[in-house]
């Protein structure tokens, strides 16, 4: 039936399509042969242009340790292992990482010209350094390890690398108790302060155990000998108790804070608090005057300190500046110093020594008056060296202990604002602007870390004291801490300068 339906096909003449003969050749032989053509084209494109277009080969590098940086005539190409595109032609390969004796190698590339789209040109590579000053591969680490302390909590999408286990494996094997090993298990216990979460110290515990395997594979020597590391350090340092309750998860915080080792050392905390009304200061009338700028003698006695956790210090006497540096004795070290006069502001934001409001005259009705405004914590540095050279020969030659025109740290700050409260000699210790302190800021200052160490290590970030005039009266308290990265400028922070013994020098950055 449906057959029957069918209406059949009916091809008109002028639905016939007809190719003409070219050139005299008739279709039946051209067509092939334009089809041929056709595909040798796709063939050249697809197997040869590619190697004579980009001539070259992909240069694949492994390394011992691995991590290494890679340049390539010069040019960042990444770290070991990786795959690297190299143009034909004769290039210097150049690997360098902190701890070992960076290596050359002239390479010449000819890469092969046939189907490299398809299967690329592969150059293996393996290169292994010779070690060089190990102490360098766990400094930079640790600097870095500092780094991602001011970056906040890691998140799924944000994880903080494990800079510091990385460093502890590729320095390698150590002699332990040799100084190249006691000279990094120092910087690791600098590195115990800045840890603020349970992902930066599980770096440390790794790195510590590390350290102590060579890098190698734990065995059950090396698992107790780091284990003894570790509560070595507990042990001498019994304010970890409340270091380890603030920065493991709180799935594990608990198996801290329900310890009698939490409660003892919480309860003498209390009791150091307690006691820290009852110290006494003594007096002093003793002032000296240095290129205009009057400093008062603080005399040298105990303090507590309760910023973060309370903890005793005793401290040296020293001389504090009566007041936060003047515009006028700003424009003095200028004249002396004129990379720091203002117009080379620009010169100086592009070195990372200040920011855009350095020596901006700022216009707000309560800013302290005659005040040098905008200086970063670097230009404070400098005024301080500038500064050391006007003190008479009799403190900066004296025999022991010369002393030097410095930034206060953290503890001589606040030791002379609680004596200033009792003798009220020095001007706007609170309440004037937010004052530089030259130590390098730890979130965790309680702790009690090698000085030498710490000042090696330094800080992204350095302490600020006191608050300002835009602070309401109140809200800032003596032991107040705050921080700010160096190069900060700003209408709120200012500096006034101590002469006393010198601190531990840190790294530029």
């Amino acid at each position: 039936m449906l057959n029957k339906l069918k209406k059949p096909l009916i091809v008109l003449p002028e639905d016939e399509v007809h190719l003409k003969p070219i050139l005299g050749i008739p279709p039946k032989q051209y067509i092939p042969a334009v089809y041929g053509l056709g595909l040798l084209v796709v063939l050249f494109f697809l197997l040869v242009y590619p190697g004579f277009r980009h001539p070259g080969a992909y240069l694949r590098l492994s390394s011992e340790p691995w991590g290494i940086a890679v340049r390539i005539d010069g040019v960042y190409q990444g770290t070991t292992p990786c795959t690297i595109w190299v143009k034909d032609g004769t290039h210097t390969l150049t690997l360098v990482s902190p701890g070992f004796s960076s290596q050359e190698d002239s390479i010449t590339i000819k890469g092969r010209k046939f189907a490299t789209l398809l299967f690329p040109d592969y150059r293996d590579k393996h290169y292994t350094l010779t070690k060089g000053n190990q102490n360098d591969i766990m400094l930079e680490a640790a600097q870095r390890f500092t780094e991602w302390t001011f970056t906040g909590e890691p998140t799924a999408t944000y994880q903080i690398p494990m800079v510091l286990s990385e460093a502890a494996y590729r320095r390698g094997t150590l002699e332990k108790d040799g100084p190249s090993f006691v000279s990094s298990l120092s910087i690791l216990e600098a590195c115990v302060p800045f840890v603020t979460n349970g992902v930066s110290l599980r770096d440390l515990g790794r790195a510590s155990a590390l350290l102590s395997t060579g890098g190698l594979a734990p065995s059950p020597l090396s698992a107790i000998a780091a284990i003894r590391q570790i509560l070595t350090f507990l042990d001498g340092h019994p304010e970890t108790a409340i270091w380890l309750a603030s920065v493991l998860p709180k799935e594990t915080a608990p198996f801290v804070l329900d310890s009698s080792w939490y409660r003892r050392v919480s309860e003498k905390g209390t009791e150091l608090a307690e006691k820290k009304g009852a110290l006494s200061f003594s007096s002093s009338t003793r002032t000296l005057t240095i290129e205009g700028i009057r400093f008062f003698l603080i005399p040298a006695g105990e303090a507590i300190f309760t910023s973060t956790f309370p903890y005793r210090s005793s401290l040296q006497e020293f001389w504090i500046a009566e007041k936060e540096i003047s515009r006028e004795r700003w424009e003095q070290f200028i004249k002396e110093n004129p990379r720091w006069a203002v117009g080379q502001r620009e010169t100086l934001i592009q070195q990372g020594l200040v920011g855009e409001a350095y020596l901006e005259s700022p216009e707000f009705s309560g800013y302290p008056e005659g005040v040098a405004p905008g200086i970063s914590w670097y230009g404070a540095e400098a005024f301080c060296s500038w500064l050391t050279t006007k003190l008479p020969s009799s403190l900066r030659e004296r025999g022991g202990s010369p002393l030097v025109v410095r930034l206060p740290t953290e503890e001589e700050w606040e030791y002379a604002a609680r004596w200033n409260r009792i003798y009220k000699t020095l001007q706007n210790m609170e309440g004037g602007l937010w004052e530089w302190c030259g130590n390098p800021f730890v979130p965790h200052e309680y702790l009690s870390v090698s000085e030498k160490a710490l000042y090696l290590l330094g800080s992204p970030e350095r302490p600020v004291r006191g608050g300002s005039w835009v602070n309401k009266t109140g809200t800032v308290q003596i032991e107040t801490r705050g921080s700010l990265p160096p190069r900060t400028s700003s209408f709120f922070v200012g500096f006034r300068p101590v002469i006393a013994v010198p601190r531990g020098n840190e790294p530029s950055r």
